[in-house]
């Protein structure tokens, strides 16, 4: 009940199945359009047996296919009790299973019962029901044609210009021991040619019977406590319960321990342990295999590893189910596995745990003529594949993949050549994508669902939301920092008569392709659309973001966040459009709200550009205000003290970031009232800690009761723990508490103290005490480079007189670290700085004069950005120009770049103007700059 619960929660924003932003309506205005202007007819290619309805449908525009993808992926099965959802997916595939036929089917799996007698119901009987109407749907079959079908049925995914595919043909037979024909002429053409005698309605009828078998079998279970009968069954290495017999095969019922399964079997229930399956797992394969076959493990860490052909929740002319409620599970399976269809049903269901998925191509989530389901219930998976796969489908199929929370890792690809084409880069055909048979027969629908997690997507060519021939496929991301990466074709691009879509909810994401068309993309009468709603994005592809060419319409949407688009066809970047056929495209691209960046010379920030006939680019004027910018507000009430201070000062020592933001400021502040009383516990139970966040809990508290917190705090500093001395200094710093002082210079003579000296140092600065002079100005000039960073800091905090010529010697230290650190401490200095500086820098050596002007840089920007102080300025012009007559190119350089916030903007242009015929290429880019600039 738990798992139906979050997903309901986390799925929430998938609900919304239309576009929304008058953005999109703004950019279709400038080129005198409407939304309905994207609708056309690009259904050109004659097909009146394979297109399926909703694919022509969602071809009409972007807008169209977005809402079929949505309502498709809302007819998904979350779970293993949803599992009966599937009877909606089929409706996609314009098969009905009647609503009188499932309330049958329910009625009559409700009445079966699991018992002592008969512990296999009610899966035995959603075997019989689903075997009838499933030797319906081949009802009109020849045997002769059935063997066909399977022995043909792996050349759908041939390859004609490698050899090695035609040893496909039979794949399936020889997997099976079966021996076949394979001197018989088939092609993949055959089997477009069986798969339109397929009964699909009845085939709807199988699987919902078959999928509600399984709801209720694991229900049933889970309420049922497990018999103390065992039985011997070969096999099965392990406790096996009960073993039977049946018309489809063997069933066997596995104890709570470790059981090892060598066996076939029709059907394994297994109620616990760390199991390993070597066999077939729920592997359908009908006229030479099992034709229903499902597999129930109710828990532990479980290995399935068969690289057999056709396993684990594969339906061929059957149906086939895996079923794994918990763990942290391996599968490894070969092609024409873990949820694959062909002509059939394959499941997967995952209640949760961190699993790796591997597999050859045909797999996870894969369908041809059917429909195939993997769900993960959460943690951090993995998912590898050859290829076809990770929400794959063609002609008759429907195939989703739905992940419900975790980090997880997709790769698709990395096995066969994209040859001749790309013979250096791999097909993936994965992650949201579909393909029909052309020219003859339309393809299906896919998606992949991520409702959760930061997630990263790899793969290369045909993959991420992407569609091809009268098909419709898409990549959904619920929410998290996500990372897609690919070669070509890929995140969200429709090709050839086909939709691809790629909507991203949140998060701060990245997107990468090596070649387009892609993001928001459409080539040859196709829909191509990207959709991110929140977060700093980054895009980088060779042509697209929006981008039509061949009679397309194309829309690449970005609602908010501070984005970068980049793009190397600069044609065919945001808006591109390439016309062709004598006529048109429609390409959209919107930024609607933040600060972006674009590579392309003509397109900015918060402006309009057109491309070609009706392409249009708009980037809102609008800045964006995230949510977890705004500043939180919380008032303390008094349940908030209830807890322990224990309690308190967990949560007020968690990343005050996001969600969190108001549970550590209440925890805090409930911690600040609990008064002397938290400052006693912390005292004594978490000085000693090295947890930064916890530090900043303590700093809290402390300034709040610094009198209390002093004692605990110096005995900290007294400590022999390290983590308790850098606790001390840390809060007594962050506390500005001068009272610490003469204890802290006590320790920098201890040598005990070595390793927190830095930390003392620095310190200094911050509390403001300048009775460390004396100190620092020693520390100035030691061996150690830390030790002289944090002095060389401190005494600029400090700003005293006596500093000065300690900060000026440093600009000339050996280490590039400390001259930094003088270069910011004399840019903090007032103008009485100067007289030391100017005589350092008579002294300097050239190469070091460069860090002094850094230094007068530094005083320039930050004189001139207070309206106060701005008028110390005109102290600084008699340096400025000194140095930019030096004869060293680069001290020139450094002069010009200090010239910008000292010079009046006439003699500055003059002056750059001059300096830019210069032969050294620092000089002369830095004039070049500066004029740029100016004019």
């Amino acid at each position: 009940m738990v798992f139906v619960v979050i997903l309901w929660i986390v799925g929430l924003g998938f609900c919304q199945t239309t576009m929304d932003g008058a953005d999109l309506d703004s950019a279709l205005s400038y080129i005198g359009m409407t939304r309905a202007d994207f609708i056309s007819e690009r259904c050109w290619a004659d097909d009146d047996t394979f297109l399926l309805p909703r694919v022509r449908e969602a071809l009409e525009s972007p807008l169209s296919a977005y809402t079929i993808c949505k309502e498709f992926a809302a007819a998904v099965p979350g779970s293993v009790s949803e599992a009966g959802q599937i009877s909606n997916m089929f409706e996609f595939l314009s098969a009905n299973c009647p609503e009188a036929v499932c309330r049958d089917i329910d009625a009559q799996l409700a009445a079966a019962r699991p018992t002592s007698q008969n512990p296999f119901e009610p899966m035995l009987s959603a075997f019989a029901l689903a075997e009838g109407y499933r030797a319906q749907a081949f009802s009109r079959f020849t045997p002769q044609q059935q063997q066909t079908l399977i022995l043909a049925a792996p050349l759908w995914f041939e390859d004609e210009t490698t050899a090695r595919d035609d040893s496909l043909k039979g794949m399936l037979q020889r997997a099976f021991g079966v021996a076949a024909d394979t001197s018989q002429a088939v092609t993949s053409d055959s089997v477009l040619t069986l798969l339109a005698l397929v009964n699909r309605d009845a085939l709807a009828a199988a699987s919902y019977a078959f999928a509600r078998g399984l709801a209720m079998t694991v229900r049933a279970w889970q309420g049922v406590p497990t018999p103390f009968q065992t039985t011997m069954q070969p096999g099965v290495e392990g406790l096996v319960i009960a073993s039977r017999q049946t018309a489809f095969g063997v069933f066997v019922l596995g104890g709570r321990g470790p059981n090892t399964y060598t066996g076939n079997f029709a059907l394994i229930i297994d109620l616990g342990g760390d199991d390993r399956y070597l066999g077939r797992t729920g592997s359908a394969i009908g006229g030479i295999g099992h034709s229903v076959s499902a597999v129930i493990d109710f828990s532990g860490n479980d290995l399935y590893a068969s690289e057999r052909v056709a396993d684990q929740g594969c339906g061929v002319m059957g149906l086939g189910a895996l079923v794994d409620l918990a763990g942290n599970d391996f599968y490894r399976g070969g092609a024409f596995s873990q949820a694959a269809s062909f002509c059939g049903c394959g499941l997967l269901f995952d209640g949760g745990g961190d699993d790796t998925y591997r597999a050859g191509p045909f797999a996870q989530a894969a369908a041809v003529c059917g429909v195939s389901v993997l769900c993960d219930g959460g943690g951090r998976d993995i998912y590898d594949v050859a290829s076809f796969g990770q929400a794959f489908a063609s002609t008759f199929g429907a195939a989703a993949l739905i992940e419900i929370s975790g980090n997880d890792v997709y790769r698709a690809g990395g096995v066969d050549l994209h040859e001749p084409l790309r013979p250096e880069d791999y097909r993936s055909f994965g992650q949201g994508f579909a393909i029909g048979a052309r020219p003859r027969g339309g393809g299906g629908l896919a998606v992949l669902q991520d409702l959760a997690g930061n997630d990263f997507y790899n793969a290369e060519i045909y993959a991420q939301g992407v569609a091809y021939w009268y098909s419709l496929a898409g990549l959904l991301d619920r929410a998290g920092n996500d990372v897609y990466n690919a070669t070509q074709y890929v995140q969200g691009a429709g090709i050839h008569l086909a939709a691809g879509i790629l909507e991203d909810e949140a998060g701060d994401d990245r997107y990468a392709s090596r070649f387009g068309p892609g993001q928001g993309g459409a080539h040859d009468l196709s829909i191509g659309l990207l959709y991110d709603h929140d977060g700093d994005d980054q895009y980088i592809i060779s042509g697209g973001q929006g981008v039509a060419i061949t009679n397309s319409a194309a829309l690449m949407l970005d609602e908010s966040g501070n984005d970068t688009y980049s793009t190397t066809e600069l044609e065919l970047g945001q808006g591109g459009v390439r016309e062709a056929r004598e006529f048109g495209n429609l390409g959209v691209f919107v930024d609607a709200e933040g600060h972006d960046t674009y590579n392309v010379p003509d397109h900015q920030d918060s402006s309009v550009w057109r491309a070609g006939l009706y392409g249009i680019g708009f980037d809102a004027p609008r800045i964006s205000e995230r949510p977890r910018e705004i500043p939180v507000e919380v008032e303390l009430v008094p349940a908030d003290t209830l807890q322990t201070v224990e309690e308190l000062f967990r949560d007020a020592s968690l990343w005050e970031v996001t969600d969190n933001r108001e549970r550590v400021r209440r925890a805090r502040l409930a911690l600040v009232a609990k008064g002397p009383a938290a400052v006693r516990w912390v005292g004594e139970n978490k000085l000693n800690t090295n947890d930064g966040l916890e530090r900043r809990a303590i700093v809290e508290l402390c300034q709040a009761y610094p009198d209390a917190a002093a004692p605990y705090l110096f005995a900290a500093l007294d400590s022999i723990n390290p983590d308790a001395r850098r606790t001390a200094i840390y809060t007594f710093e962050k506390m500005k508490f001068k009272g610490a002082v003469p204890a802290l210079r006590g320790k920098l003579s201890d040598n005990a103290y070595v390793r927190q000296r830095p930390a003392i140092l620095g310190a200094f600065g911050e509390i403001g005490d300048t009775t460390a002079v004396p100190d620092l100005l020693g520390f100035a000039s030691s061996p150690g480079e830390r030790e002289r960073i944090a002095a060389i800091a401190s005494l600029g905090k400090l700003r005293v007189s006596g500093g000065y010529s300690a900060m000026v010697t440093a600009l000339s230290d050996a280490a590039y670290t400390v001259r930094s650190a003088a270069v910011i401490a004399v840019g903090a200095q007032g103008p009485e700085v100067l007289s030391d500086l100017k005589r350092a820098m008579e002294k300097a050596d050239v190469e070091r004069l460069g860090n002094h002007l850094l230094a007068v840089g530094k005083l320039a920007a930050r004189w001139k950005s207070d309206e106060k102080i701005r008028n110390r300025i005109a102290k600084l012009k008699p340096i400025v120009q000194r140095y930019l007559e030096h004869p060293n190119p680069r001290v020139k350089a450094a002069a010009l770049s200090v010239a910008e916030n000292v010079l009046e903007q006439r003699e500055l242009l003059q002056t750059a103007t001059r300096l830019a015929s210069s032969k050294d290429p620092v000089l002369a880019s830095e004039a070049n700059r500066i004029m740029k600039k100016i004019r």
